[in-house]
């Protein structure tokens, strides 16, 4: 009937705009990177979101255009800008409100204690989107960067949105964080460092092999995403075995305790978190070596992840050539600080 038929027309438009998210979500081709004021590129966003406000939302900015210099792919950079502001403004069309957006030049000491593990010290510049929305509850903040995870209704969202905006961030060697309260709003926070003088506009590439025969064994319970890391690693030559927790992980090494090179895993899973496996796995005398993935929310220290027997922290979302290149770190034992 009609209703079956617009029903299929719906789901296809909504996976045709999935899937070109993903393409975007794992491009493994080089950014292009050069000397950019991030200033432009926000006044740039501002003018685009004014077009699509709604009459009960205001825009407020304090956004200087000197002096905000870094090294980025402009394209990408706007990406993040334009995902944010519509975030905020979803968030804001049934009551209206206010979106603000800020942008100033700091300092990050290496004693910084709310510094994230994964920026270096130096001068930084800093950007902040917020609105006075509805706000998200401390467990729709935990799962905000994750792949495919949305709180908007179907048809309005496929969650790939910050995810991506994540990856752009961490490959940047930038970050972002939020901050959110029910009924109050919500603030995003990102940090680009700022470019220093004769800093080449496309970074270093390695002569690394990155390809292995080994066996994998990777644990996660999102099966798409562990369906495509294998997929991804066995296109390097690897074999991998995949499961969706870690109690069957422990099942999985009991049966065969040196059937395994590499142990990849999750942090955040039910049942059996990423750090409690590999320590019940340490008892078992599972010698492999460990790389956990560290999502939003679940940063896990270095100490923290030496004491459980971690040898490399990757924040998701992971670049699948940057997991084959810890690989070969790991088993060649050429560990670099995470």
């Amino acid at each position: 009937s009609y209703n079956y038929v617009n029903q299929v027309m719906c789901a296809s438009k909504r996976a045709k705009e999935l899937v070109r998210q993903i393409l975007t979500f794992s491009q493994q081709i080089e950014p292009e990177r050069q000397i950019m004021d991030v200033g432009i590129a926000v006044v740039e966003a501002i003018r685009l979101l004014r077009a699509t406000l709604p009459s009960n939302i205001e825009i407020r900015h304090d956004v200087l255009t000197d002096d905000r210099l870094v090294l980025a792919d402009a394209g990408q950079i706007h990406q993040v800008l334009m995902n944010l502001g519509t975030n905020a403004l979803h968030a804001m069309k049934d009551e209206g409100g206010v979106l603000t957006i800020e942008l100033e030049s700091i300092h990050i000491d290496e004693n910084d204690e709310t510094k994230s593990p994964y920026l270096v010290a130096g001068q930084y510049v800093r950007l902040r989107v917020g609105d006075t929305g509805v706000g998200m509850n401390d467990r729709t903040i935990e799962q905000i960067f994750n792949p495919f995870f949305t709180t908007k209704e179907i048809g309005e969202g496929t969650g790939l949105g910050l995810s991506v905006a994540h990856g752009i961030m961490t490959s940047h060697h930038g970050a972002i964080t939020v901050t959110s309260e029910l009924g109050v709003g919500t603030t995003f926070e990102l940090l680009l460092p700022i470019a220093v003088d004769d800093e080449e506009v496309s970074p270093k590439k390695t002569d690394v092999d990155l390809r292995g025969d080994e066996h994998i064994l990777c644990v996660d319970d999102e099966e798409m995403i562990v369906t495509m890391i294998k997929s991804a690693l066995e296109d390097f030559g690897y074999q991998v075995t995949i499961c969706s927790s870690g109690l069957v992980a422990c099942e999985l090494v009991r049966a065969n305790p040196h059937g395994y090179d590499v142990l990849i895993t999750d942090q955040m899973m039910p049942h059996m978190l990423g750090l409690e496996l590999v320590s019940s796995l340490r008892a078992l005398a599972f010698k492999a070596p460990v790389i956990l993935f560290s999502g939003f929310g679940n940063e896990i220290t270095e100490d923290e992840a030496t004491a459980a027997g971690v040898e490399i922290v990757l924040a998701k979302p992971v670049n699948l050539e940057d997991l084959a290149r810890a690989i070969r770190q790991v088993l060649n034992d050429e560990r670099t600080p995470r």
